[in-house]
């Protein structure tokens, strides 16, 4: 009899967690959407700290009308044009780096269809002193600053587009300018490149996302700044944009890459030795044009966000702790939505959105009001189950680790945690009662 008591009530404790998991669900993050006006056909953005005041600044790059924007942030996420300036033309790319090394942001951007690269150093106020310009040669499509031969100074790599098939390096001469050019070659219409550690030596590698081949070039640092014989991964169709980052916790970085071309994302987990396994698709919105990942629930794990040219929105995607996501989530932006990053605007801990809107000439700004999570689901997997009854056990008696929010372990919704909250788990298990309170539970 006791075999068969234990049997029923493991079927019993199984289907509970069956229908917990369904019924329970964390809703997406909620924003406040404000939008702001700029010049013609935003293109891409940057955020930094321009005047050292301790709040993100913007920085548009506005192709059509050959100007630069400059949005000053209030301390609250609120922006106002501090200025416009042309400095060069078609501005496409930029970047906020200390180039040299003064321990302010200085501007650099691509000149998309002049072939090179054009730098202006902070004047330490937060205003920018004359462009000095690099060739590069052939329509640099993007700008990525890093240290490639780790000598403390911040170099330059661009992708460049259609005229000439290359990723171009420009060296920092270690006082903020930069020796000629020096270019590998890559795929076809390579959108983008950036850098990254692939093989955990320490070095930073190059990643090259190709659109016209479909495909993901690496190029792994020799240790010095130059680069050994480039490794094509494929299965990216239409591959236009591509960031990294640790998304399976694995302590190796996996690519990201949008797939412009069959409207996908195509996520390039790392083998474990700086080699990529042929990558998981997951469905975007119409034209997905850049991508960006953060740890936007707070959970530990870097999230997933797209901006979607033609579909006007932009995707998230929740990482489900082990490298997968959740099925997008879609946020309307604007027209012509081709560019995406995340930063925390307003300093409240939570990083919020910011969307450049092409078509319609504005830029969105995406404030995170909240990401409700289900109370009782303390270890954040979506559902109430043992060993969130275990982790709020230790917590609250062993002094284990606090919950990421307070409501995650106030179950009953009674403004305290305490032992009442460990009966209301205990019974909802395994006596039938009353679900954790539905009350939001915003972090």
């Amino acid at each position: 009899m006791s075999n068969l008591i234990t049997h029923k009530r493991g079927i019993f404790i199984v289907f509970f967690m069956v229908w917990l998991t369904s019924s329970l669900i964390a809703a997406p993050p909620t924003f406040v959407h404000v939008k702001y006006n700029t010049g013609v056909e935003p293109a891409r953005l940057a955020l930094g700290d321009l005047e050292k005041d301790g709040d993100l600044d913007l920085v548009v790059c506005n192709i059509a009308s050959d100007d630069i924007n400059i949005f000053q942030n209030d301390g609250t996420g609120t922006f106002s044009l501090a200025t416009t300036f042309t400095p060069a033309f078609r501005p496409f790319a930029p970047v906020l780096a200390d180039i040299d090394n003064d321990t302010h942001l200085d501007l650099s951007f691509s000149n998309w269809i002049a072939g090179m690269v054009t730098v202006m150093k902070n004047n330490g106020d937060g205003t920018f002193g004359t462009p000095a310009y690099y060739a590069v040669g052939g329509m640099p499509h993007s700008l990525f600053a890093a240290d490639l031969e780790k000598d403390g100074d911040l170099d330059l790599i661009t992708a460049n587009w259609e005229a000439e098939d290359s990723v171009a390096i420009l060296t920092n001469n270690g006082d903020g300018s930069f020796a000629p050019v020096v270019k590998l070659g890559s795929g076809i219409y390579p959108s983008q490149a950036i850098a990254v550690d692939v093989d955990n030596d320490t070095d930073l590698d190059i990643a090259s996302a190709n659109r016209g081949t479909n495909d993901v070039w690496i190029f792994k640092n020799n240790g010095d700044g130059t680069f050994a014989s480039p490794q094509s991964y494929s299965g990216s169709v239409g591959a236009h944009s591509a960031t990294a980052g640790d998304i399976n916790l694995d302590g190796f970085s996996d690519l990201l890459v949008s797939d412009f071309d069959n409207t996908k994302i195509s996520v390039f987990n790392n083998a474990g030795d700086g080699s990529f396994i042929s990558p998981t698709h997951y469905t975007s919105n119409d034209r997905p044009a850049q991508v960006a990942v953060g740890d936007f629930d707070l959970d530990g794990d870097l999230d997933l966000a797209a901006a979607n040219f033609f579909g006007g929105n932009f995707s998230y995607y929740e990482n489900l702790g082990n490298g997968a996501f959740k099925a997008k989530v879609d946020y309307t932006s604007g027209a012509g939505c081709a560019d995406i990053i995340f930063g925390d605007l307003n300093n409240d801990g939570k990083l919020d959105v910011v969307t450049a809107n092409d078509y319609e000439n504005t830029i969105s700004v995406f404030l995170t009001l909240c990401f409700n999570r289900i109370r009782g689901d303390l270890n954040l997997n979506g559902t109430v189950v043992i060993p969130d009854l275990i982790y709020l056990v230790n917590y609250i008696f062993k002094g284990g680790t606090p919950p990421l929010g307070f409501c995650i372990a106030d179950v009953n919704n009674d403004n305290k945690t305490d032992l009442g909250d460990i009966i209301y788990i205990v019974n909802y298990l395994f006596k039938d009662g009353p679900a954790p309170s539905t009350e939001p539970c915003c972090i």
